[in-house]
């Protein structure tokens, strides 16, 4: 049914899949629609009407041979967005797809389901936004959305028990109630848990670097347990009055085990709710290079540096040491744990782990995870909304923390759109300026 949530639930999908490895695409049936210039009002929808059912399915034949081709170059999964309401188109897919035996295809059907008013009632008006509806009176559009819906429920058919020989997952009301049938493999159990632990309540992740360390400050020394320089500890003092501030007494603080980001979080330990030490925070393992700095690396093992050089994202130090893929594999369980949150999070880590988590909510692909910026005393504020993520980027100025400055920061607001990686598209939606920035907490 619309207005249940299937495209957000599928870019959400998308990006944790590509995060994790696997080539993803999703393809919206109604996108091809609109590009097909098709009048979408309430009445092309209306089952009874044969010439426009044979031409929503003609739509949805035609995305299917797109999304067939895509699996067949280089595809890992894909995911066909549409209503697929019915039984009989349903069926009609998987007749289709069942004429590529080569391709050895796993189908898991994903449906989400929503009795809760409030929640429908909030959906409808977040669809009132999508591109059906640019430039339309509202009201009208309202009109022609809920006529929209009346149709659909008259050919609408839950996936039941005459589907068991199927692989499932019912979500009802985002999530309250899961149930999953007939599950198969690494893959479909790892899109279970994923879409089993992920909410839509609107919630803040904050997360910083540890502060300058001594380590950094004697030319960058690569991995160790190094205390924090006389400007590090200035930025934790910073930092304990940045969170006053922000009224962030009582959320959730999450540090690695590593002395300079303790260092980092002392002054903020008695105002959270919960402090929780996490060793897959901790910053990438070196291996060998441990203890060396990069200069050192490229003089001292030539071959190691030109190896790194050539793919940054899938070198793995030698002796043990680790890569950012590592670094996925290690963060996985915490991604699927920051989903699950409904509380806001404040985690202080290194710079390769929050490349590699930042990276998750900005829907940024693998191949740039070594290369998301992440300084030292600047504090993130990633915001997840259906549409995107938004990130406000306070850079903290600490010689103007020390004259006792009221505002000692610097801020700039980002949207990342649910597919500007891929698509060019990202918006920068406020311009740097001196002072606080009020962050958006749309409903979802």
């Amino acid at each position: 049914m619309p207005a249940r949530g299937k495209s957000y639930i599928s870019h959400k999908l998308q990006h944790y899949l590509r995060w994790i490895g696997y080539n993803t695409r999703t393809f919206n049936v109604g996108s091809r629609r609109r590009k097909m210039n098709t009048d979408s009002g309430a009445n092309f929808f209306d089952p009874k009407n044969k010439e426009k059912s044979q031409m929503r399915d003609t739509y949805a034949m035609d995305v299917l041979e797109d999304l067939i081709e895509f699996l067949k170059v280089d595809g890992d999964c894909a995911i066909h967005d549409a209503t697929n309401s019915s039984k009989a188109r349903r069926q009609m897919l998987l007749d289709r797809l069942n004429k590529e035996p080569n391709l050895h295809l796993q189908v898991l059907w994903v449906e989400s389901i929503c009795n809760d008013k409030e929640l429908i009632e909030e959906n409808i008006k977040l669809k009132l936004q999508s591109p059906d509806y640019v430039g339309r009176n509202p009201e009208d559009a309202l009109r022609d959305f809920r006529e929209r819906l009346a149709m659909y429920e008259r050919s609408y058919e839950q996936l039941d028990d005459t589907d068991n020989d199927k692989s499932y997952i019912k979500l009802i009301n985002v999530g309250r109630q899961v149930i999953a049938s007939n599950i198969k493999g690494y893959l479909q159990s790892q899109i279970v848990t994923y879409l089993m632990n992920y909410n839509v309540v609107p919630r803040c992740i904050w997360v910083s670097r540890h502060g300058e360390s001594l380590a950094h400050v004697q030319g960058g020394i690569l991995g160790g347990d190094s205390e924090l320089s006389k400007k590090g500890h200035l930025y934790a003092a910073a930092l304990d009055k940045f969170f006053s501030i922000q009224k962030l007494e009582g959320c959730e603080l999450w540090t690695s085990t590593l002395i300079r980001a303790k260092q980092t979080s002392r002054f903020l330990e008695e105002k959270v709710s919960k402090l929780v030490r996490l060793p897959a925070l901790n910053e990438i393992y070196a291996g060998a290079c441990e203890g060396m700095t990069y200069e050192q690396i490229r003089e001292q093992m030539p071959d190691e540096w030109e190896a790194r050089q050539k793919d940054k994202l899938r070198y793995r130090y030698p002796r043990g040491g680790e890569s950012y893929m590592d670094l996925v594999g290690r963060l996985k369980p915490l991604i699927i744990e920051l989903e699950r949150k409904t509380e806001t999070v404040f985690i202080i880590s290194h710079q390769a782990t929050l490349r590699t988590l930042i990276s998750y909510w900005i829907n940024c692909p693998q191949v740039k995870i070594p290369y998301v910026e992440v300084p030292f005393h600047t504090v993130l504020c990633l915001t997840p909304t259906p549409h995107g993520c938004s990130e406000v980027r306070y850079e903290i100025d600490l010689d103007s923390f020390q004259r006792g400055d009221a505002v000692f920061w610097t801020s700039k607001e980002i949207f990342y759109p649910t597919s500007s990686w891929h698509e060019s598209d990202t918006r920068e939606i406020e311009k740097s300026y001196k002072g606080m920035v009020e962050v958006s907490r749309p409903k979802y």
